[in-house]
């Protein structure tokens, strides 16, 4: 099989470039948000690195004032494509030349002013996953392609002694800041949707290269001064060179140090992780000495260019900005990474540097966390072998649940020959400031030999808390790029494993809404979110208005009874028989919004136009599905979503004749371990019962008033049910027989 054209497609894809006019436009009109909003940003979580990353005396500095100016960043070259996991992607160049007001002053220093900020990269702009409910994006991710370039004007620059190593420092440590959080693979994530599901929003590796660093040559030794250039004189200096090279935000590697030679000879190899094929590689040789090395040159190439020009390249090296002789050849291999985990025994990563594989550990939330809120300090730690992540340390803040709290972190750990031949188990900890309070191993065989090369189990870390762990296998193939304009090309498994660690059952953004009802293979429209409510006059629908597609926002409210807007009626009624059955159908609904589905009658006692239901006891619970495990999916509104989102009842026979209102409602349990958290989705729909029958319904109960925040069936940890933990009886009382 052939796939070298498939990345030649790939390496290619681009049509061009558009201008951003309209961006410039829009982020015109929001610079005053964003000044606000990024300032805040800055204060919160740059402020504190900068204390604890920043050397000596320059720790203490603070912001004392903090404007970003009146000049807002401007964006050119816009490219968008599909991502491979299917969302959109925005690259862009970004550049900002501020005219800012920012100070920084400290107990042990001068203040600081920074007037200019000059800033200029390519930004990479990740939208997904993408849904069918409004907004249509679960998340957006945000991250340089590559480092960006910075540079920092400084105010009362002579008042500062050593200005130079301010400032060189401070830029330092900015640009390390950015580059954990927002250089690729690093992404800054925006939640949009706050039930997106972190694990459908990762982006994973598009795989490896593998960079040889063949020879330089042409090299002369840089220029000294002071005492380095006297010795020079003395002694014939002939450089002994090492060459640095970086790919994005991913670990620095080294090569050896030839010694006193012209043209060093390496032949040396390493293996990076590749997020984007515009990412550079960037190689700087410099000059071993013990006064200080020395700057020789730098060259600078794309991993798309280096593998659409074949795998090999001779770089010309630059020095401060100018030209020099000097060349490095560089060759280039790409892996792909593929599902063949046999492949971890690849005889084509033997040697140093060289990786056989990947894992990586994505976090997302814990549950079921217990203790009093202001003294939970939780952090989720893993480890494999030497290899050790630990996610940010979560505090309680209003209108965070601390007892649940999200991480949304990704780990990679890259794997070499050695750590698969003797592989340590994984090991994962629940921490609580720098307490252990729980740990779990898992075996590297577990995941290697489970069911599609995945495990997934609720594991009980201790003190009631779980973390709910998937890990997955896959491997690598190798495209051989020196041959990718050719046909036939032969390739290579190199191997690799993927392990994916999930803190947190799946949640999708599966909003939704009753869309129609169907009777006797007659179709009515019910309210059509998003639509109806610009449409005049009102037309005629049969189910009672809704607000949007989301839950009632408070379930102890009159909104329970018909959702927001249900106490208008509607302008349209269903003509049913006693024992028609109905067919009751939604927009969509996700199975990740596991729960039960219950159906209630009330007689609206003459004329529905005149009857609201949010009084007194009239709700009668004729059918639903709670958790029955002898059905497959046991859980109702699963059961609803397999059958096209679309749930069937059976007027009770026998019933008297009248005007009724069927409610409908989905009940959503995937975060109701918060109090509070429970999300109820009801619709009312209007129907006139025809037949000889005289059956009254019998007493009923109040919506509000059924559904208690405390009740067992409200607040409740879903995870604990479908793990057989615990049973469950849904709210409202039992089903009534009529």
């Amino acid at each position: 099989m052939n796939n070298m054209s498939n990345l030649a497609d790939t390496l290619t894809a681009s049509g061009g470039t558009e201008s951003a006019g309209f961006l410039n436009d829009i982020v015109e009109q929001l610079w005053p948000n964003i000044n606000v909003a990024g300032c805040k940003m800055v204060k919160e979580i740059v402020e504190p690195i900068l204390a604890s990353t920043l050397p000596g005396p320059l720790a203490n500095l603070r912001f004392t004032k903090l404007d970003l100016g009146p000049v807002p960043l401007r964006l050119s070259a816009v490219d968008v494509h599909k991502s491979t996991t299917g969302g959109i992607k925005l690259d862009m160049n970004v550049v900002w030349e501020s005219k800012s007001d920012i100070e920084l002053d400290g107990n042990m220093v001068p203040k600081i002013g920074i007037e200019h900020v000059h800033l200029k990269g390519r930004l990479s702009i990740l939208l997904a996953p993408l849904t069918n409910v409004i907004p249509l994006i679960g998340a957006a991710q945000v991250a340089f392609i590559n480092p960006p370039e910075l540079s920092l004007d400084f105010t009362d620059a002579a008042n500062i002694a050593d200005l130079g190593i301010v400032s060189k420092t401070i830029r330092k440590t900015i640009l390390g800041i950015i580059g954990g959080m927002a250089v690729l693979p690093n992404r800054f994530l925006v939640k949009l949707d706050n039930s997106n599901d972190y694990f459908k929003t990762y982006q994973p590796h598009l795989g490896v290269v593998r960079l040889t660093i063949e020879r330089a040559i042409g090299i002369s030794g840089p220029k000294k001064s002071g005492a380095k250039r006297l010795l020079a004189k003395i002694v014939k200096d002939v450089p002994d060179c090492y060459c640095k090279v970086n790919v994005g935000a991913e670990e620095e590697w080294r090569t050896s140090t030839k010694k006193n030679d012209h043209d060093p000879e390496w032949n040396e190899t390493h293996d990076f992780l590749v997020a984007d094929f515009e990412q550079i590689i960037s190689l700087d040789v410099q000059d071993d000495d013990l006064g200080g090395d020395d700057d020789i040159g730098m060259g600078h190439i794309s991993i798309k260019d280096i593998l659409l020009g074949g795998g090999t390249k001779e770089i010309a090296l630059q020095h401060k900005g100018e030209q020099t002789e000097a060349r490095i050849t560089v060759h280039a291999q790409f892996f792909n990474f593929v599902s063949e985990p046999q492949a971890l025994s690849a005889e084509q990563s033997q040697g140093d540097g060289q990786l056989c594989g990947l894992a990586t550990i994505l976090v997302a939330s814990a549950l079921g966390l217990q203790g009093q809120r202001d003294e939970l300090q939780p952090s989720v730690k893993v480890s494999w072998g030497s290899k050790e992540h630990r996610t940010a340390i979560k505090t309680y803040t209003p209108g965070t649940d601390i007892f649940n709290p999200s991480f949304d972190q990704a780990f990679r750990i890259p794997i070499t020959r050695d750590m698969v031949n003797s592989p340590a188990p994984f090991r994962v900890s629940l921490l609580n400031k720098e307490t252990e309070a729980g740990v779990v191993e898992i075996p590297f065989a577990d995941v290697q030999n489970g069911q599609d090369l995945t495990v997934a189990n609720a594991y009980d870390v201790g003190d009631g808390a779980y973390l709910i762990n998937v890990l997955t296998l896959c491997s690598t193939e190798l495209y051989i790029i020196l041959s990718i304009r050719t046909s036939g090309t032969t390739m290579y498994v190199l191997g690799a494993f993927v392990a994916g660690l999930l803190s947190l059952a799946h949640t999708v953004s599966a909003h939704g809404y009753l869309k129609s009802i169907e009777v006797s293979g007659i179709s009515y429209p019910a309210w059509q979110v998003g639509q109806d409510d610009y449409i005049t006059p009102e037309p005629a629908r049969y189910a009672r208005r809704i607000k949007d597609n989301g839950p009632v926002p408070d379930f102890t409210t009159v909104n329970i009874t018909c959702n927001q807007g249900g106490n208008i009626p509607s302008k349209g009624t269903i003509p049913v028989n006693a024992g028609d059955k109905v067919k009751l159908i939604w927009d969509q609904w996700g199975s990740s919004h596991s729960g039960p589905v219950m159906n209630y009658l009330a007689d609206c006692g003459g004329s529905c136009a005149n009857f609201k239901g949010d009084t007194g006891n009239p709700w009668v619970k004729f059918d639903q599905m709670a958790y029955d495990t002898t059905k497959s999916p046991p859980w109702g509104s699963d059961f609803l979503a397999k059958q096209g989102a679309s749930w069937t009842v059976t007027i009770p026979s026998g019933l008297k004749p009248g005007e009724y209102l069927l409610r409908h409602e989905i009940l959503g349990l995937h975060v109701a371990g918060t109090r509070m958290g429970a999300q109820f989705y009801p619709a009312c729909v209007q129907i006139k019962v025809s037949g000889s029958g005289a059956k009254t319904l019998p007493s009923g109960v109040g919506l509000p008033g059924a559904y208690n925040p405390d009740d067992a069936g409200i607040l409740v940890q879903l995870w604990q049910v479908n793990q057989g933990q615990r049973g469950y009886t849904a709210p409202g009382g039992p089903v009534k027989a009529i």
